[in-house]
């Protein structure tokens, strides 16, 4: 008995110590928690003008924070660590380095205290995200592409941009290399985002990448966007807009599709589906 009282106590004292701490974690955090709150509640001043709208559930951005987008920056980490072990500090056995990284993690609650409040902080700003996207044509109707696509032109010498890069890359390969740098952007976001959640300390460098991602999505992706409200160059013809520059384009890409899988253009043809459809998800044009 005195044995399983003592157990018990070491269990409690164990609890309140990682109590604490998670507390900590969180006060040393609570300024991140300014934008995303911020971000969500804008987003009920602007959705309520339209009514019911195409949104996310907390527990679908859950579910692809914790699902998919953690295990794929998990991985892409463990290989950067490992290209450092190889190539930059070369100790005597890379694998072994490696190990005793993973390890590390488990000898101390510390990594995943600190990530807690990031990973929730992500979590909400990425629900924000998610209820806007798809509701902006609703509230903002598409009414800038014409504008933006002249001034490509004007910057451009009177010239589609596109038109000037097509003889140095219209090409097969290097169409899908950069194919695959155009679709790489979410592995890199969600890398980098997890990269500086799960280091131990509390620094100003990581707090600053934090609050300067989440305005970039906020301001950038989130009220520039809805603003300057567009559909983009692949939907250019789709929206109903006339004469398409962009057509040969759009035709060179499904003709390369034939040869070499361009990802790009399922993900386009995935958002024009979701954006048609009667019952469509959470996903947006933008």
């Amino acid at each position: 008995q005195q044995g399983a009282a003592t157990a018990l106590a070491l269990t409690f004292r164990g609890l309140s110590r990682f109590i604490e701490c998670a507390g900590a974690s969180f006060k040393a955090h609570a300024i991140l928690f300014v934008i995303p709150l911020l971000y969500l509640a804008g987003n009920e001043l602007l959705l309520s003008s339209i009514g019911p709208h195409r949104g996310a559930s907390w527990s679908d951005v859950f579910l692809a924070a914790f699902q998919v987008g953690m295990p794929a920056a998990l991985f892409t980490m463990l290989l950067i660590r490992l290209f450092q072990y190889l190539f930059i500090i070369k100790p005597v056995s890379p694998i072994l380095a490696l190990r005793d990284d993973v390890l590390s993690l488990f000898h101390s609650p510390k990594p995943f205290l600190n990530a807690l409040p990031v990973v929730l902080v992500m979590v909400m700003l990425n629900k924000a995200m998610l209820d806007l996207k798809p509701a902006i044509p609703e509230i903002n109707p598409f009414a800038w592409d014409m504008t933006l696509a002249e001034f490509d032109r004007i910057l451009h010498f009177g010239v589609d941009p596109w038109k000037l890069l097509q003889p140095f890359v219209g090409y097969t390969i290097p169409t899908a290399i950069l194919n695959f740098a155009y679709c790489f952007w979410f592995l890199a976001l969600f890398t980098s985002e997890y990269w500086f959640a799960f280091r131990r300390e509390y620094t100003e460098l990581r707090i600053r990448f934090f609050l300067a991602t989440m305005m970039a999505w906020w301001i950038g992706g989130g009220l520039m966007a809805l603003y300057f409200s567009s559909a983009g160059p692949a939907y250019y013809s789709l929206i109903g807009l006339a004469p398409d520059s962009f057509a040969p384009l759009m035709a060179y890409l499904r003709q390369v599709d034939q040869i070499v899988p361009i990802w790009a253009l399922d993900a386009q043809h995935l958002l024009w589906d979701t954006f048609t459809a009667p019952q469509a998800r959470f996903l947006g044009i933008s």
